[in-house]
């Protein structure tokens, strides 16, 4: 099965906010756009996601103010629940 193309998708920001929304489905389209909106505005706050532990110094080289491990960041949140989340076999 032929897997689709990338997801890509832009919003105008809110009225009074200094930027727009966007995200893609992979880190290297992310990449991408934090080049683009730095190039474009050295000032405006960039907020991203990454899938890999590694792609968090490259989106910080981009332009990207932060980076959040949504992976590292579900774990933990189901840590804190101290209930163990493993299949029955």
């Amino acid at each position: 099965m032929k897997r689709p193309g990338p997801l890509v998708e832009f919003r105008p920001a809110p009225a009074g906010s200094p930027g727009f929304s966007g995200r893609a489905d992979r880190d290297e389209i992310n990449t991408n756009i934090a080049f683009t909106v730095r190039e474009l505005n050295e000032r405006v706050p960039i907020i991203d996601t990454a899938d890999s532990p590694y792609s968090d110094d490259i989106l910080r080289m981009a332009g990207s103010s932060k980076v959040l491990q949504i992976y590292d960041i579900l774990g933990r949140s189901l840590a804190a629940l101290g209930t163990p989340v493993v299949p029955d076999v």
